[in-house]
């Protein structure tokens, strides 16, 4: 085994064990928590026996299974990417209208305003 995959087996495994505390603690369901620890442990077969990521990049035409592995991961990021900004964009309407109507909350209710000079001068049918 080389040192780089002694190193990325170390991350993916730190990866894995504060998944696993998150989860215990309840900040984590458990689907999400089961999905994280299965691309953990992908990540750390794929580090420990890199052919078969070569066999699987050879298999979809890519050439190396680096390239693989860092192509999937790219469409992964972009895809957690936008769910976060719709996650945030979400919240950020939600608490903007909560703001809304905790300002409004206060406000007393306006009274009827006063008759203008024009409203005045005419004539009632």
């Amino acid at each position: 085994m080389t040192p780089i995959q002694i190193l990325l087996l170390a991350g993916l495994g730190s990866g894995a064990a504060l998944t696993a505390a998150r989860w215990k603690r309840g900040d984590l369901r458990t689907a999400s928590a089961c999905g994280w620890g299965a691309l953990w442990a992908s990540g750390m077969v794929l580090v420990a026996v890199p052919e078969w990521a070569n066999t699987a990049a050879r298999a979809v035409g890519v050439g190396r299974g680096a390239d693989l592995v860092t192509y999937v991961l790219l469409v992964f990021l972009l895809g957690a990417v936008f769910r976060l900004m719709v996650v945030v964009d979400r919240q950020r309407r939600e608490f903007t209208a909560l703001v809304r109507e905790l300002a409004l909350k206060d406000v007393p209710p306006r009274e009827a305003s006063p008759p203008t000079h024009a409203e005045e001068s005419r004539p009632h049918a």
